[in-house]
Order: structure tokens, then sequence, then C-alpha cells
């Protein structure tokens, strides 16, 4: 009796535990998580250059995920304001947007693919010019980008790029 008694109870808990939506894979997990993109690459670093003809240029490489990597994301970069660089570092001097463009910054994740670059190419000629007139004492020139999205989290502690731009003068060959 006591064996059937205890079957039966067995059974009714595990009835009741794969009808009830509370641990259905959609509600283990908070919305917040179901779709992420963060950036993969460096966050920070510097950047040297001797002459206008240098290529400087980088990728800024966007991953998604998630607990549903099927559903589609959008995601771009933009320019994080000189207060919050400021905020960072008193020294930083934002590059202005003559100096650089962002190629490829939108992004759009399908589900196809989970990774996927944004290309920072540089106008030699106005960073150059930019750093030169320039005449802050400890000024760190940098570009500072932050990943932004409309329809996925953008995991925090992976959202913002601050690179160093170094200009060192070109050494003359005796």
């Amino acid at each position: 009796m006591i064996m059937l008694l205890s079957g039966v109870v067995t059974a009714s808990f595990a009835a009741v535990s794969c009808s009830d939506t509370e641990y259905d894979f959609a509600n283990l997990f908070p919305e917040e998580y179901h779709n992420i993109v963060a950036i993969a690459s460096d966050m920070t670093g510097e950047i040297v250059f001797r002459d206008c003809t240098d290529n400087i240029d980088f990728d800024v490489e966007v991953i998604k995920g998630g607990g549903y990597p099927d559903k589609s994301s959008e995601a771009h970069l933009e320019a994080i304001p000189q207060d919050d660089l400021t905020s960072t570092n008193p020294n930083y001097v934002a590059l202005p947007d003559n100096c650089y463009t962002l190629e490829g910054n939108s992004l759009t994740f399908d589900g196809t693919k989970a990774k996927k670059s944004i290309r920072v190419k540089f106008a030699m000629e106005a960073l150059r010019d930019f750093i030169a007139a320039n005449t802050l004492e400890n000024a760190e020139f940098v570009i500072g980008l932050t990943l932004v999205s409309g329809n996925a989290t953008v995991n925090s502690d992976r959202s913002r790029i601050v690179r160093t731009i170094v200009y060192m003068e070109p050494e003359e060959i005796n």
C-alpha cells in the first residue's frame, strides 16, 4: 500500500512539474539574456603612427549571443561623448568626427552569423592636423566608441572601446 501511494504521489509530482510553464526554457532566464551583443575586440590599446601614409585602420568585432541565437538583432557604434571620456581620464581628448569614419556601422544579426566587424578608417591628414593644432598639456588623444542596440541587450562589460592615438614625429635618416 505504501509503495502504491508513493508511486501515485511521484507520478502526480512529475505530471504537475511537466505541465507547469514556470520551468519553460523561456522563463528560466530573464528576457534581457535572450538576445545579447558585445564587443569582442580588445577594449583598450594604443595606436601609433609616424606618417600620414601609415595605415592604422582597425576592425571592431561585435558578437551576438544569448538564449535565443536565432533571434535577430541590430547594433552600431557611436562616439563616446567628451564628458564621459573626461570622467574616465581627465587627459583624454576625443577625436572629432572628421578624423575617422565607421565602415559597415549598421550591423544586422539574423541568426546565421554570430560575429561581424565594423571598420574604423582614419583620415590621416585630418588626424595629424588635429593633433598638431592641439596644445593641451598632457593630452591623450583617443577614439572612444560605444556599442548601441535598440532590440538587444548590450553587455555592459564589453560595450566600449577606447584606443589612444600616439603620433610620433618621423625620424630622419642620415
